[in-house]
């Protein structure tokens, strides 16, 4: 039998001699996230927060946990090591579902609508209509975790929105978002119970406040 020539396929190969394989170039499967997992997350979250409510982060105990959760203690340390873990993750959730600082501030939308067509709710109106955070973000032992964690979810976006119209350095930029930050936070404490209408006028006038200040360092304002 003669020899194969070069550049003739290989039998059984069914493609030319150097020729990626069909496996080759398949195009990658991305990871399926285990509904199982999110389901049980979800449970632990969930207790996590009423727990919170009446306890501080330091009480608050795996066993308490599992328990209103509807789990074993196993369950709870294949996903978390400790309620630190916890916290961390539902800080994430939250932030996750409200708007950065600067989208709510600088946004035209926002300035002369009130509202911002496309953007997710402003966190101080999550924190509002969502009070099963209430012991998370009302818990002024927590202050500097949550500024730490707010200032972290929003710094890239806040600072790409900002520099595109501020002459402030990046420094001054974080410097001015925890700032934000925390005022925010703090209105938010003290306002939790105001009505819809005396929280608008607390959020317009501290809005306006920030705006007119901002418009001394901008381009665009």
């Amino acid at each position: 039998m003669p020899e194969m020539t070069e550049g003739r396929a290989k039998a059984g190969s069914g493609t030319q001699s150097g020729a990626p394989s069909r496996a080759s170039v398949r195009p990658a499967t991305a990871p399926k996230i285990d509904r199982r997992i999110l389901f049980t997350k979800g449970l632990i979250k969930e207790a996590f927060l009423e727990l919170k409510k009446s306890s501080s982060l330091a009480d608050i105990k795996v066993t308490d946990l599992c328990e209103r959760a509807g789990i074993g203690r196993g369950t709870f340390y294949r996903h978390y090591r400790n309620m630190t873990e916890v916290l961390d993750e539902v800080l994430d959730d939250a932030f996750s579902q409200s708007s950065s600082l600067a989208r709510h501030l600088v946004s035209r939308e926002i300035r002369t609508a009130g509202a911002c067509s496309g953007c997710d709710m402003p966190f101080c109106q999550f924190v509002r209509e969502n009070k099963h955070y209430a012991g998370i973000f009302l818990d002024e032992s927590l202050t500097r975790v949550v500024l730490d964690k707010m200032v972290e979810s929003q710094k890239g976006v806040y600072l790409r929105a900002m520099q595109g119209i501020c002459d402030l350095s990046e420094g001054e930029l974080a410097d001015l978002l925890y700032f934000q930050s925390s005022g925010c936070l703090s209105a938010v404490r003290r306002c939790i119970n105001a009505s819809p209408e005396e929280w608008a006028r607390t959020q317009a006038a501290i809005d306006n406040f920030i705006l007119g200040g901002l418009a001394a360092s901008t381009r665009r304002l």
